[in-house]
């Protein structure tokens, strides 16, 4: 078991996930932004911490240029799959598995998000999913993005889902997630740093308030226990 402090771990996995390039093409429409390097280090971390990501199956829906995938990759997860609609952040995406020779490591896959997991669903599951992790649209763009990201998610039926959201959002998502059949809690507030990368943007850097949400099958309390009693704490 890795001794370190979990401010070192999270330093370890930052050194790796700093390499990863952003978008060549970002797309406004797909409310596209780079996922900083410490704020995937963090989320994945803290997945772990749930015996969450090693040894799993992982889907990154939006995976974008493969930021949190990678990160998943290199918490050990068993299998990893980035779907994303995008060919051009597909393209980045392989190039940043490739960099890190990461490439036989994770599937990604060219698809709409919610046909990618409908069509999923659908096949028979012997193993299954066991974790999503997603950086959605927030929404702006696109009015309901962000609950159609969670509701594909929810259709692979995974044991649990790492969705990060507009803290302003909390309210209205926990319900939605429970009205899916899962129990919700925020178990993260962090700032995501927004770099100047479309023409409209004034400032060189901003930043939004967000959520990470976990979603699980079971309550909070009750998959924590679990996850301890798998720990052998």
């Amino acid at each position: 078991m890795d001794a370190a402090t979990p401010q070192l771990r999270v330093k370890r996995l930052r050194a790796v996930l700093q390499s990863v390039r952003p978008f060549s093409s970002p797309k406004i429409e797909l409310e596209q932004y780079h996922t900083a390097a410490d704020l995937a280090a963090r989320i994945l971390l803290l997945a772990q911490s749930h015996g969450d990501v090693a040894g799993r199956t992982v889907v990154d829906l939006g995976c974008g240029t493969a930021m949190l995938a990678i990160a998943a990759r290199a918490c050990g997860a068993g299998v990893v799959i980035g779907v994303d609609t995008d060919a051009d952040a597909l393209a980045d995406a392989a190039s940043n598995l490739r960099a890190l020779e990461m490439e036989d490591g994770v599937d990604l896959v060219h698809s709409e998000v919610g046909s990618f997991c409908r069509s999923v669903a659908k096949r028979p599951r012997p193993a299954g999913v066991h974790t999503v992790i997603t950086n959605p649209p927030f929404g702006t763009r696109t009015a309901g993005a962000d609950v159609a990201f969670l509701e594909a998610a929810a259709a692979l039926q995974p044991q649990v889902i790492y969705s990060l959201h507009k803290t302003s959002t909390r309210a209205f998502l926990l319900g939605r997630a429970e009205e899916m059949g899962y129990h919700a809690e925020a178990v993260a507030e962090m700032a995501f740093p927004l770099p100047k990368a479309y023409a409209f943007h004034r400032k060189s850097e901003g930043s939004v308030a967000v959520d990470l949400l976990r979603l699980t099958r079971e309550p909070p309390a009750a998959a924590t226990a679990a996850a301890a009693a798998a720990a052998g704490e």
